[in-house]
C-alpha cells in the first residue's frame, strides 16, 4: 500500500490536530535524532490489521533504508478519507530528512494555511 509519509517538527499545530485523534496520543520529538513514533489514520490502520502497534520492516523507496520499524502511538480520524485518512502517516520531520538523504533546511513540499477568520477581519476588497 503507498502512502504519503507527513514529516512534521515542534512547530506543527498539534492542539488543532488532536481533535481528530481517536486513539493513543501525538508524536513527542526528542532534542536529537528523530522521533520513529508515527500516527497513522483508522482507515490506514484496519487496512494493515495495526493491532501490535508496531510497523516492522516498513519499505521506502530509498534503499537501503535505516529504519527497521515504526511505533504506532496514535490513531486519528478526519473524515477526509478519500484525501487525507486513506493515503497520510504522520511522523518526525528529521525521519523524513534522514530517509532522502536531506539536511536540516530541506523539505520535500510547502504546505499554505490560511487563516479566514484573519482575512476578513483585514476587510480585504472594500476601498477607503
Amino acid at each position: 500500500m503507498g502512502i504519503v509519509f507527513k514529516g512534521v517538527s515542534k512547530k506543527f499545530n498539534r492542539e488543532a490536530f488532536e481533535e481528530n485523534l481517536l486513539e493513543g496520543k501525538f508524536l513527542s520529538f526528542p532534542d536529537s535524532g528523530y522521533s520513529h513514533d508515527i500516527v497513522i489514520s483508522r482507515v490506514i490502520a484496519n487496512k494493515i490489521n495495526a493491532k501490535n502497534r508496531r510497523c516492522d520492516h516498513p519499505a521506502f523507496f530509498q534503499k537501503p533504508s535505516s529504519v527497521s520499524q515504526l511505533n504506532i502511538i496514535g490513531i486519528y480520524e478526519t473524515n477526509l478519507s478519500d484525501y487525507f485518512d486513506s493515503k497520510v502517516v504522520i511522523g518526525d520531520l528529521r525521519l523524513v530528512q534522514q530517509l532522502n538523504g536531506w539536511s536540516s533546511n530541506q523539505a520535500g513540499g510547502l504546505e499554505v494555511l490560511i487563516d479566514f477568520n484573519y482575512s476578513r477581519r483585514m476587510n480585504f476588497g472594500k476601498t477607503m
